[in-house]
């Protein structure tokens, strides 16, 4: 039984990593009713075992709205799942958040953790942007990225 739904899983799983990088022409519309849908789409990070130049596209699309149907808390939980084996893109993804003036607050432990194991594999740079970013707006829970 184990391996049949494993099988049906890594299905799914192809099946979503091949949709998300068919039709970039799809990630162009920026209408509301596209929003919700991108955002209702960040679902899909839970399939994501590594992240690729080809998803970035509609990884991208997905983080800028995703406090249209409240599912920040969900991108923030994959996000620090995929850190440690994507941090590049992790990175760029938050940073695409933050310059959408999205600044997700639940879950702070999680953000936190994130951004120092940005920092850890080699993304120090972006950790320091995203920590100066969220305390630009007035979010000083972040502490120990100062350089």
């Amino acid at each position: 039984m184990l391996q049949s739904t494993t099988k049906r899983y890594k299905a799914v799983q192809n099946s979503i990593e091949t949709l998300i990088i068919s039709d970039n022409d799809l990630y162009q519309f920026g209408d509301i009713p596209a929003q919700e849908i991108f955002s209702t789409l960040s679902k899909w990070f839970v399939f994501i075992d590594t992240i690729n130049e080809d998803m970035m596209l509609f990884l991208r699309q997905t983080v800028k709205y995703t406090n249209k149907s409240f599912n920040s808390y969900f991108v923030v939980e994959e996000l620090e799942r995929l850190v440690e084996t994507n941090a590049k893109f992790v990175g760029e993804l938050y940073l695409e958040m933050l310059k959408n003036e999205h600044y997700p607050d639940y879950k702070q432990e999680k953000i936190q953790n994130t951004i120092f194991k940005l920092r850890e594999n080699g993304e120090s740079k972006n950790a320091l942007k995203i920590a100066n970013m969220y305390r630009a707006k007035g979010y000083y829970w972040i502490k120990g990225i100062d350089s």
